[in-house]
């Protein structure tokens, strides 16, 4: 049955990708295909994460908020989101078309594997552990963790840096280092860039942290600029 499920949402994938034209993409070279990887992207609303499930070349796991995933408030986060946010629709037009794509929104994006997050809970430990077990499996995962409150320049925002402790936790349990490899998302023109990875190293976690957070950043900054 799973098998079943996971080719029907493949299937899926690429007939809605006929519907958007193809994407150039650069630096799958810097890959190393034989280690699981977290890529780090920047987000652009609903863009992002679209077009990394419809043309990013390699297979992974995403984490999204945990309440896209959840029956009960996925119409109103949607509404807020994304029908306010994004399509600039107004009451009560903006709840009807939530309300209509949430049980699909739902469907696939557990497809993908996601994995939910629960940013500023207790329940955050079930992202991190999921994750470790997720990578330590041989998956690769997806992240998006640009915070919207605070800039890091006029084309992204400041990364928040929750995700570096899973390169922590992976060495602690596996004695391996994690690989961190920025992603720059190109709307204007139509562009996936993987640049070189950053990999994990156990020093001191705060200087480390700040190390790989930088790095990011300023890599995915400087593609949008060149690419």
């Amino acid at each position: 049955m799973k098998s079943r499920s996971h080719l029907f949402f493949r299937s899926l994938i690429q007939f809605v990708g006929l519907f958007f034209a193809r994407r150039t993409l650069t630096g799958a070279e810097n890959v190393r295909q034989d280690e699981p990887a977290v890529f780090v992207c920047n987000h652009m609303g609903s863009y992002g994460p679209v077009m990394m499930t419809l043309f990013f070349p390699f297979p992974f796991r995403p984490w999204v908020t945990y309440q896209i995933v959840t029956r009960r408030i996925c119409t109103d986060y949607l509404e807020a989101h994304f029908t306010q946010n994004e399509l600039r629709l107004g009451r009560p037009f903006s709840r009807w078309v939530a309300a209509i794509i949430a049980p699909f929104c739902i469907m696939l994006v557990r497809g993908t594997g996601a994995i939910p997050v629960f940013a500023g809970s207790t329940q955050i430990r079930k992202t991190i552990d999921q994750s470790v077990d997720a990578v330590e499996q041989g998956d690769n995962l997806v992240i998006f963790p640009e915070n919207d409150d605070r800039k890091h320049s006029a084309f992204i925002n400041e990364f928040d840096t929750g995700f570096i402790h899973l390169g922590e936790i992976f060495h602690k349990k596996t004695g391996r280092n994690l690989y961190f490899y920025p992603v720059c998302i190109n709307k204007n023109k139509k562009s996936i860039s993987i640049g070189k990875p950053i990999i994990f190293s156990m020093r001191p976690f705060r200087k480390e942290k700040q190390r790989i957070k930088a790095y990011l950043q300023d890599s995915i900054d400087e593609m949008v600029q060149s690419h």
